[in-house]
């Protein structure tokens, strides 16, 4: 069997309708979980990483969980299996997630 983006785009769900992140291969569909989101600290800087096939998932922080979250503005680097984002450590703290659009 060979999948194709035509005349349909490729795309998997969940039971609530929630789009998967998947890899298609000719015969094969592997279905990821949701990524984990790994923080660590680089001096004044929060490291944060999730596996590369994660790419996709936007990273969200938010100062008080009683808010909205928000999109971080980042650039992303990779070390060929993981997304790569540092950012300065947030002077009042705050909370971080991934959130697939």
């Amino acid at each position: 069997m060979k999948f194709t983006n035509s005349p349909v785009l490729l795309a998997i769900s969940d039971a609530a309708a929630n789009e998967l992140a998947a890899i298609y291969t000719n015969n094969v569909v592997t279905i990821n979980p949701t990524p984990t989101l790994t923080p660590s600290l680089s001096d004044t800087n929060v490291v944060f990483t999730w596996p590369i096939w994660g790419t996709g998932f936007n990273l969200q922080a938010t100062g008080d969980l009683t808010q909205p979250w928000t999109n971080v503005v980042y650039t992303a680097q990779t070390n060929g299996s993981n997304l790569i984002i540092t950012l300065p450590i947030p002077i009042q703290g705050g909370y971080f997630r991934l959130q697939h659009p």
